[in-house]
């Protein structure tokens, strides 16, 4: 018997993710799904199926940790680089944002 498994096992039905892009993901609060900016893009096959995002911000106070990118689609803010999380890719809408 071939007990061998496959290396990939990863269902390939969401578009691949691009480092810079927004998407919509799921970050587990309040049940709703929020746009965040990618900082790493779609994981190899031989990486933890993660990538990692960061949230915007709407509540400005100012400080150096402000990132503004002016995105159309987005209310007037900034993305806060201390509120870096990684998420399992299973948590995407399956699109953009935009």
């Amino acid at each position: 018997m071939d007990f061998s498994f496959s290396t990939n096992w990863r269902r390939r039905t969401k578009p691949v993710a691009l480092t810079g892009e927004v998407w919509l993901v799921d970050l587990g609060m309040v049940a709703k799904m929020r746009p965040c900016l990618l900082l790493t893009g779609y994981p190899a096959d031989d990486e933890l199926a993660l990538v990692t995002v960061l949230p915007p911000t709407t509540a400005l106070r100012g400080n150096r940790w402000e990132l503004t990118i002016a995105k159309p689609f987005l209310k007037p803010g900034a993305f806060h680089l201390q509120q870096v999380q990684s998420v399992s890719i299973a948590a995407w809408s399956g699109g953009w944002a935009c």
